[in-house]
């Protein structure tokens, strides 16, 4: 339909006609209803080979140069993808006002029209625009200007397409200031939250952002302390005194389960450089005295002789003597019989 509709519109204002249309055998313009339009008008259809687009080169090129200039334009204001059509319907508009070297350095809108085209009007897509606003309700206190998104050129009207976020919906408007420097949607928001929410703040307060975690040199995860780090032990300070046992596993998140005296001495010296050296004696000496104790409570190992030597007199050197371990004799060199590695003699 909209190729029948193009084609009253050029025969009205242009007076021209259609003579040829060549297509890649889409069905929209092989239909029933289409070939009759065609039969009608005399318009003679030309169809390129099955997977041969090279056929209609001059409109694969324009496509491309379409595409790519729309593309352009996305990218550079961060547009979500729902805003293609006026990234398109823009770069349609911008490049029928753009000289080319096949017409001359003419541009299509001066062949069309005889006359060159006016640039002053020309914004940036996306860009920060204020629009004047007449939903007041009748009071005289409401806002005049709302920010919004400018979106492109409304064909028929001389004005301006502004996106109004806070309504999510496009407003035309003729009085519009515009910061085209400024991108709200690359600065705001991100194209996926957009997406989930129609309705966003064109400039946040950064500065009430909830503090995140910070990584460290070590890929370690640490958490950011609002009390600050005097009540909080390091993770290396954490497994020396969990070592010595001087006090309860601390918690990174709630500081020490209890502060002694062994934890306010190792804090000072940790932070108080004066006396670091005698307290750092302290501790060594502490660890020394925990080492011993714990061989002391240590458990020694039982000693048994194997059963299968029950029927034999065994001379056992001193190293492996159950009975007795502490023999003065010096050599474990073994006598007599050996019977697998045994000293031993029949009862």
């Amino acid at each position: 339909m909209c190729l029948i509709y193009f084609h009253k519109m050029i025969k009205t204002q242009f007076e021209k006609n259609i003579k040829r249309i060549r297509c890649d055998n889409g069905g929209e313009f092989t239909s029933n209803q289409m070939m009759n339009f065609y039969a009608e008008q005399g318009i003679i259809l030309e169809t390129t080979c099955p997977h041969t687009p090279q056929q209609n080169g001059v409109v694969e090129r324009k496509h491309r140069h379409l595409l790519e200039t729309a593309r352009a334009l996305k990218f550079e204001a961060s547009l979500p993808k729902r805003f293609w059509g006026e990234c398109i319907l823009t770069a349609t508009y911008i490049i029928n006002r753009l000289p080319s070297k096949v017409i001359g350095n003419k541009t299509p809108y001066e062949l069309l029209h005889g006359e060159k085209p006016n640039y002053d009007h020309m914004r940036v897509l996306g860009c920060l625009a204020y629009y004047r606003s007449v939903e007041t309700n009748g009071d005289k206190f409401e806002i005049r200007g709302r920010p919004g998104v400018f979106m492109g050129y409304p064909s028929g009207t001389k004005g301006y397409k502004v996106f109004d976020p806070s309504g999510g919906k496009i407003i035309t408007s003729r009085d519009v200031k515009f910061a085209e420097k400024v991108f709200p949607f690359a600065t705001s928001i991100k194209e996926n939250q957009y997406e989930e929410n129609d309705m966003f703040t064109l400039f946040p307060d950064e500065e009430n952002e909830p503090t995140k975690p910070t990584e460290s040199n070590e890929g370690q995860v640490e958490e950011v302390s609002l009390n600050g780090p005097e009540n909080h032990l390091t993770i290396g300070e954490q497994m020396e005194m969990e070592e010595l046992g001087q006090g309860d596993p601390i918690d990174s998140h709630n500081g020490p389960a209890h502060t002694g005296p062994e934890i306010q001495s190792h804090s000072q010296a940790t932070n108080v450089p004066e006396g670091a050296e005698s307290t750092q004696q302290n501790v060594n000496e502490a660890q020394n005295e925990n080492n011993e104790d714990v061989m002391q409570i240590r458990e020694k190992r039982s000693r048994t002789r194997p059963v299968r030597l029950n029927d034999y007199d065994v001379e056992l050197p001193p190293s492996i003597d159950h009975a007795h371990p502490d023999s003065d004799q010096r050599s474990s060199t073994p006598c007599r019989i050996n019977i697998g590695g045994t000293l031993c003699k029949r009862k």
